[in-house]
């Protein structure tokens, strides 16, 4: 089974959704012990499909899914395995994930149903959060967008992965300085991606 880790599947949700919702970090975490929580109904065994636009063919991921503790949300798929954190703000479910490479954390919103979950990356509207006196800066990514945001190798997903790295026009990323600010705030001036990843359950 080919496999590719969580953290590098939500770098694809900005991507598949617009190269407008990719590269968004903040430097402190919007997940903490204040907001943590168990969210309901995620746990369980699901699958994540992606078809080949040269010879049309399917690969498929199974995915399993655990929460045993309090806000650590565990992906497993083959033998990688990703963690990340969940909390709600604002009255959204948030799955958090760090980027060793940025040195700096990721939000997705998740939403469970009765299919499945859905993962939509969130962005922030930059003008929005300089009226608000929430510092923020755009930075030139240390290397390539296809590298630094995770794409997996042509080997993993066939040419979907290639048309993605060639969306990935762009070598810049927005970093919020968040770290005096409350995760309410800053989530008032989010937006969730249009698109993102479907994890179907079985």
């Amino acid at each position: 089974m080919r496999h590719v880790n969580f953290l590098r599947l939500l770098s694809l949700v900005g991507l598949v959704s617009g190269m407008t919702a990719c590269n968004n970090y903040t430097l402190a975490p919007l997940c903490k012990d204040a907001n943590s929580v168990v969210i309901p109904g995620i746990a369980g065994n699901y699958t994540l499909s992606m078809q080949n636009s040269d010879d049309y063919s399917v690969q498929t991921q199974d995915i399993v899914i655990d929460q045993t503790t309090k806000d650590i949300l565990t992906h497993t798929s083959g033998s990688d395995t990703q963690e990340a954190r969940t909390c709600q703000v604002g009255g959204f479910n948030i799955v958090e994930t760090f980027d060793p490479d940025i040195g700096a954390y990721k939000q997705t919103r998740l939403y469970v149903e009765g299919m499945g979950l859905t993962y939509l990356e969130v962005f922030y509207d930059r003008s929005k959060l300089t009226a608000d006196g929430i510092a923020s800066k755009i930075f030139d990514l240390p290397e390539s967008a296809s590298k630094m945001l995770g794409i997996v190798s042509s080997a993993r997903l066939g040419t979907f992965a290639s048309t993605l790295r060639k969306l990935a026009k762009t070598s810049t990323g927005l970093m919020i300085d968040n770290r005096t600010i409350s995760s309410e705030a800053l989530i008032a001036d989010s937006y969730a991606a249009a698109a993102g990843l479907v994890y179907l359950r079985k």
